[in-house]
Formats: C-alpha cells, sequence, structure tokens
C-alpha cells in the first residue's frame, strides 16, 4: 500500500514538473527568440544595444587640466547681479 502511494506520487510529481517547464519555457519566448510580433511583448521590452562602437579612449579632459565649472562663473560676477 504503501508502495503503490509513493509510485502514485512520483507520478504525479513528474506531471508537475512538465507543466512547470512548458510554462517556463511559454513565459521565456519573447518577439526576439520566437515568431511572436512585437506588440505581444507587452510592457517589459528586451534592451537594445548601442551600435556605436568604443574607440578605447578614456573619458574626459587632458592631463593637467584644472578644468573649470560653473561655480567660478558665479564667484566672478559683480557684486550689484543676482
Amino acid at each position: 500500500m504503501l508502495v503503490d502511494l509513493v509510485l502514485l506520487m512520483q507520478g504525479q510529481i513528474d506531471e508537475v514538473r512538465q507543466r512547470v517547464k512548458e510554462l517556463e519555457d511559454q513565459v521565456a519566448k519573447h518577439s526576439g527568440n520566437s515568431g511572436k510580433p512585437p506588440s505581444s511583448d507587452g510592457l517589459k521590452k528586451p534592451r537594445t544595444r548601442s551600435l556605436r562602437r568604443s574607440e578605447g579612449r578614456n573619458p574626459g579632459g587632458q592631463k593637467g587640466h584644472s578644468g573649470a565649472y560653473a561655480g567660478d562663473a558665479r564667484e566672478s560676477r559683480p557684486s550689484g547681479m543676482p
């Protein structure tokens, strides 16, 4: 009797695993990897990749240049200006 119960439960577990796999496969589909139209993707769109290539240079100005910012311009205003 106990063996029959274990075998029955094992069969149910296998069915549930198969159903979970089917649902996971269904959720993973979007217009990029299936024949679905892009309108069916919903609000979660796949992130687009930039078509611009990196040139290998570091961002910013030249080495040794102190730079300037808006704080410098505000200090040089005449005292009568707001």
